[in-house]
This record gives C-alpha cells, structure tokens and sequence, in this order.
C-alpha cells in the first residue's frame, strides 16, 4: 500500500493510499480515513453484465470503485460516476486515469438527490442502461459505521 499527497487541507486532511483491487486488476487511491472500499464493491459490480455495451451509472460513487470495476468487466460500456464530494469526484477521475478507464469512464460531481443538480451536470433522466448504487444507508444499531463521519 502506497501513500499519495492529496491536495485536502484540514483536520481531515489524510494522505491518500493506492490500493490493489479485483486482485490486483485495478489500482484506485482513497481517502486512509473515512469509507475505503471493499467486498461490497466487488460484489455490487459484479451485478453488471458483462456484455453491457450501454451505459452504467455508480451513483454515490465515492473513489469509482464499484463503477470502475463495472467498466473494466464491461469492455463495450461507457460509465458515469456520480458523487457529491469534490474531493472524492477528483479521486474517481484519477482512478479513471490511473486504470487506462478515461476514455469510456467520466465524473459528475453532483448530488444525485436533487433533479436540478443532475440537470446541471449533464445527467439526462433514463440515460443509464444500469444504475449501480451503494449508498451508506447503515442502521446504527445493526451496523458497524465509521468513526469519520
């Protein structure tokens, strides 16, 4: 595990690590603290035919794990990650790059809540083939949650 400079200024401001995932087949660099991807992701994009040839869509996408890991399986699609956190939409498209992806993979930083930030970013209502969406919906109670809020 490599640790990266990240341009995040603050109490939160933690180096980024690049880590190996599917085995290696992809490289995506995230936040040391906070939400880091894991077997959720994998299993989520796993969901996504292989012969998809339209588009996918990771909403709350995070660093784009779960729609880089799409994409990569999905040779003939194109991908769209959505997330609200500029930080982390910056980490997406560096991920894209970084993995060869840049060319069939773009970001929208945005929130996927709102109809008009979606309008202004491009995102046209029914434009994905699939929607891809982990969102961190946990039950205190019922779940282990990150100490960083």
């Amino acid at each position: 595990m490599a640790t990266i400079p990240t341009q995040r200024r603050g109490e939160n401001a933690d180096a980024d690590t690049a880590d190996g995932f599917l085995g290696g087949r992809l490289t995506l660099r995230q936040p040391a603290r906070g939400h880091r991807f894991g077997s959720d992701a994998a299993l989520l994009a796993a969901c996504a035919p292989t012969d998809c040839d339209g588009e996918i869509m990771d909403v709350g996408a995070g660093v784009g794990a779960v729609g880089l890991a799409a994409a990569s399986r999905a040779s003939r699609s194109r991908a769209t990650l959505v997330e609200i956190d500029p930080a982390l939409c910056a980490l997406a498209l560096a991920n894209a790059q970084a993995n060869g992806l840049s060319e069939r993979v773009s970001v929208a930083c945005a929130d996927a809540t709102s109809a008009k930030a979606r309008r202004a970013a491009g995102l046209a209502d029914g434009r994905a083939d699939v929607v891809l969406s982990n969102p961190p919906d946990l039950d205190a109670e019922n779940a282990r949650l990150s100490p960083d809020g």
